[in-house]
């Protein structure tokens, strides 16, 4: 920028001298030849940046490209990192909004939610890696009777019953491979 800057001023200045000159000289036979050499000296310094660029004095062209290279990572590097604070906000307030969903259909129940995935920004699509659902009751009431070595234990039952409806009711929402569904009771 300092050396557009700088011929720009020398451009003007030069132009300032020329018009004095054509100003002071008398008309005759030596005006041609006067315009003539002011016109070179102009032609001169409008040529030289280009006369430098390809003479070899690059300096400040090769840093110039270097300083727009640079910038270039700096704001392709600040968009990378821009995506990846998309895609976590992104994965938070869906898992928000999960939980929320899970609440709203289950209401004995808390859950907790964590989702792993990554965003297409292109496809505007989210490949689930992963999901894994806790959840427990509300509340714990009344304490019930343990019995030790009993086969048919019904509260198992109960719970397979309830950590597959949650996890069809999840893949159907969220439109998602059971198999990448994970949910587990909360045990204290």
């Amino acid at each position: 920028m300092d050396y557009l800057k700088n011929w720009v001023i020398t451009l003007c200045a030069t132009l300032i001298f020329i018009s004095s000159i054509e100003l002071i000289i008398p008309n005759g036979s030596i005006k041609k030849y006067v315009k003539f050499i002011l016109g070179l000296i102009l032609m001169a310094v409008i040529l030289n940046p280009i006369v430098q660029i390809l003479t070899g004095d690059k300096k400040d062209f090769h840093s110039s490209v270097k300083n727009y290279v640079e910038a270039f990572e700096n704001d392709n590097l600040n968009f990378q990192n821009n995506n990846i604070e998309t895609n976590e906000i992104f994965i938070d307030k869906l898992e928000y909004s999960c939980n929320k969903m899970l609440i709203e259909n289950y209401p004995n129940f808390k859950f907790t939610t964590k989702i792993k995935g990554n965003i297409d920004m292109d496809k505007l699509q989210l490949d689930f890696k992963e999901v894994n659902i806790t959840y427990d009751s509300k509340d714990f009431g009344v304490a019930e009777k343990i019995q030790i070595n009993v086969s048919n234990n019904k509260k198992g039952t109960d719970e397979d019953k309830i950590t597959k409806d949650i996890k069809c009711f999840v893949a159907n929402q969220l439109k998602v491979n059971e198999e990448k569904i994970n949910v587990v009771r909360r045990s204290f």
